[in-house]
């Protein structure tokens, strides 16, 4: 009998218990709201409530860590007298220095998983996910974990935990603080005069920023805090102030020589075809 134990029973959670069910796993799943880990079980006679954590690290070996990144600490304390050397601890948050350094003193394997999409995707084909080993062991943990991923269709990749959250301080934190910014922004316009003159690049603009501000807030702030991201949007801003003292001035010169610059800049780092892959997601 295969079992898999979940703490934790928001979007991802939910969904990573329903896709384990589906592959013939009985699942686990504990939650401090009892009401949610409730429904969830109920929803399938293979998804079972589990009472405690120490109740799910009874039943369960392998255990999926799918809370917010602020709780990871506080749970890892709590797993600390619960889990054995037999035990397998995955954390899914979608920052990984913090939150496996908190992990890895559990007397256990560790790996960091990060699933980059959302709990609407149908299954794992074409998903990317990052896997952040914590040591050595972890490190054959993560090949075994990647070889099965890739069975399901997943582009994995493995790297170390610094250099994951160094990529998602631009991936994630720069992209939902400009999206942040353009929907507080937007927010004092009327949108519906936006809409029915808005061609491809404002729609993805505000696909961008409705997808961030409908995000939920309490990631989104764990993300923005718990990532060194601050030097990259100091950047940002100067960068923008710069351009619209250019603006402001007129001097269009200058504004074009910067558009040139930036556009061969842009070339240079990104061959032909992906920039047709990138153009083709944002115009189709």
């Amino acid at each position: 009998m295969r079992i898999i134990g979940i703490i934790g029973t928001g979007k991802m959670g939910a969904w990573i218990a329903r896709f384990m069910e589906k592959e013939g796993y009985d699942v686990f799943v504990y939650d401090i709201d009892h009401l949610k880990k409730k429904k969830l079980a109920s929803e399938s006679e293979n998804i079972f409530e589990a009472s405690s954590l120490k109740d799910l690290t009874e039943k369960a070996e392998i255990i999926v860590l799918a809370v917010p990144i602020r709780a990871v600490p506080k749970v890892a304390r709590e797993l600390r007298d619960l889990v054995s050397k037999s035990h397998i601890v995955i954390d899914i948050s979608s920052t990984k220095v913090k939150t496996l350094r908190a992990l890895s003193k559990l007397p256990c394997r560790v790996l960091g998983v990060h699933p980059l999409f959302g709990p609407s995707a149908n299954d794992l084909k074409g998903k990317k996910v990052i896997l952040t080993p914590v040591d050595e062991s972890g490190l054959e943990l993560a090949k075994k974990a990647e070889r099965w991923l890739r069975k399901k269709g997943a582009f994995t990749t493995i790297m170390s935990a610094e250099k994951h959250d160094r990529i998602m301080e631009l991936i994630l934190a720069l992209t939902h603080f400009i999206g942040l910014v353009t929907a507080i922004t937007l927010s004092d316009y009327p949108l519906e005069e936006l809409q029915c003159c808005a061609g491809p690049t404002f729609t993805a603009l505000q696909a961008l920023s409705v997808t961030v501000a409908m995000d939920s807030p309490e990631m989104l702030a764990d993300i923005q805090t718990s990532l060194n991201s601050v030097s990259h949007i100091q950047k940002f801003l100067e960068n923008a102030l710069r351009l619209a003292k250019l603006i402001e001035n007129a001097d269009i010169t200058s504004l074009e020589l910067e558009i040139r610059k930036t556009a061969r800049r842009v070339v240079e780092k990104i061959d032909q075809r992906e920039q047709r892959k990138i153009l083709y997601k944002i115009f189709k």
